[in-house]
């Protein structure tokens, strides 16, 4: 990135507010929704997401696969929402789940195949895990990331 709010991206140069902006709004639901799962909290998931894509465009040059930058983000959020948490020493109480689910609808593959009641299961099931591998069924089953990818975006192995 320039000085003059550019992305340089090999012989390309992209006006860094128009990319951010389309880009912002073609994942932010869904990382957001995502990171929800795994907070259970929406305001650190919103904070946790909007650090994410500010540190995505900060490292930019640091993305491989462009295709990938839609997975990458997610880990950024997930990861900047683990630390909120960590930092917080929080513990969320159980309705925190209710209320996500009545201000937001999840149209993605839960809402697809499964009920109401079923989804509230899943999401009960989330809550019960730990934070990392709490990550790791999202990461999986919410991106379909194969674990090879899992693991090499958190550092263990797959």
């Amino acid at each position: 990135m320039d000085m003059q709010g550019k992305i340089v991206r090999g012989d390309r140069i992209l006006e860094n507010s128009d990319l951010f902006e389309m880009l912002y709004d073609k994942y932010f639901d869904k990382i957001y929704k995502s990171t929800c799962l795994i907070t259970l909290n929406d305001s650190i998931a919103e904070d946790a997401v909007q650090e994410a894509f500010i540190s995505a465009f900060n490292n930019f040059e640091k993305l491989r696969d462009i295709k990938k930058f839609h997975a990458w983000v997610a880990v950024i959020a997930s990861n900047k929402a683990i630390d909120m948490i960590r930092k917080n020493s929080r513990i969320y109480p159980s309705d925190q789940i209710d209320n996500l689910q009545e201000k937001y609808s999840f149209e993605d593959p839960l809402d697809l195949i499964l009920d109401k009641e079923n989804k509230l299961k899943i999401i009960n099931a989330l809550n019960k895990l730990n934070l990392k591998y709490r990550q790791v069924v999202i990461l999986r089953y919410y991106y379909d990331l194969p674990f090879k990818d899992i693991g090499e975006v958190l550092g263990i192995s797959a």
